[in-house]
């Protein structure tokens, strides 16, 4: 089973079929999740991107433990009646290349597709200059990154 280490974070994770692209900070952020989460499938759905570029595919995911360190996330969880677990992945790397041009223009599709997400704070327009001026996947990986944790985009 590949493993993958803290210093390949974070990651770009994509997932075609529900049009949906996130970036996780840290293997704990990928390895945690409620069970509903793991039982619909939603792992083995994704695309992992490195900054360097690999692309990792997810064959299986498993429930390893509950999680039970108290935080304000398990607590929100616990309000609505789901449970934090933490799950081991049977990751792959796939075999084609990345292309920075087709991640550019899927990533495109996916935020002009989900708009309402993309644009709530009306900076969409400057997402999608500053996407188109990525020179990397490392660049694009960084940008998504503070897109996502609301970081200045310049």
């Amino acid at each position: 089973m590949m493993k993958i280490n803290n210093s390949e974070f974070p990651i770009l994770w994509i997932n075609d079929i529900d049009s949906s692209l996130g970036v996780f900070k840290d293997l704990d952020e990928l390895t945690t999740c409620t069970s509903g989460t793991l039982r619909s499938g939603w792992y083995t759905e994704l695309k992992l991107i490195t900054h360097s570029g690999k692309i990792l595919g997810i064959n299986r995911a498993r429930k390893v433990q509950t999680k039970s360190q108290f935080s304000v996330s398990t607590l929100f969880w616990k309000i609505f009646g789901a449970e934090l677990i933490k799950v081991e992945l049977d990751l792959v790397e796939l075999s084609y290349k990345l292309n920075l041009d087709d991640l550019r223009k899927n990533i495109r599709c996916i935020l002009i597709r989900n708009i309402d997400r993309w644009d709530s704070d009306g900076n969409l327009d400057q997402l999608l200059s500053l996407l188109d001026k990525t020179t990397s996947v490392s660049e694009v990986v960084d940008l998504m990154k503070r897109r996502c944790f609301k970081e200045p985009l310049i």
